[in-house]
């Protein structure tokens, strides 16, 4: 087999798809450097404002995530004491989110809402739809609503979807019903 003009390529250095995952996990690791390969690893245990609480010794979960949102969403001039701190704990992390909103600041956060918007819509519930048409799915951000019945496999199907991009994050399954409506 050739590719581009090397005599011989791996298959499994292709995009990851769980068809090339040997271990559950996907070569991603081959691909980044340490400091990135940690940062999807806490995203994927969902405990990435916890991470960052405990470093900069923050006692409250949301001012973690304030400030975290102004390092992806605000300016590449603002300085702060969690800027630095990530910088340093994340270096190569820091620099693709720099680099990201080099020309536009605001550049970063129109790219992950689309792709958010794509793989929770295009991908997720496409697939849903197609095979199991009577499963009502709603969307709210990054969030699916469907009927008690449903959440294991609408669940299973993001997970397998999440695979496919050689991720495996920690979902989170909240029950919304009218016993929890306040009167």
């Amino acid at each position: 087999m050739k590719c581009a003009g090397k005599p011989k390529c791996d298959d499994s250095m292709a995009f990851p798809t769980t068809d090339n995952l040997t271990t559950g996990r996907s070569g991603y690791e081959r691909f980044l450097e340490p400091d990135e390969v940690s940062f999807v690893r806490i995203c994927e245990a969902g405990k990435l404002y916890e991470t960052l609480m405990e470093r900069m010794e923050f006692p409250v979960r949301s001012w973690a995530k304030e400030v975290f949102f102004e390092i992806l969403f605000g300016h590449n001039h603002s300085r702060s004491q969690m800027r630095a701190d990530f910088t340093e704990d994340f270096p190569n992390v820091a620099e693709a989110i720099r680099v990201h909103k080099r020309k536009d600041y605001a550049f970063l956060s129109r790219l992950m809402q689309n792709i958010e918007a794509n793989f929770v819509i295009n991908t997720v519930c496409r697939r849903v739809m197609n095979e199991y048409p009577d499963a009502p799915v709603l969307t709210i951000h990054d969030c699916l609503l469907t009927t008690p019945a449903h959440v294991g496999t609408i669940a299973a199907i993001m997970r397998e979807e999440f695979a496919r991009l050689g991720l495996s994050p920690t979902l989170k399954v909240k029950r919304h019903d009218r016993s929890a409506e306040v009167e």
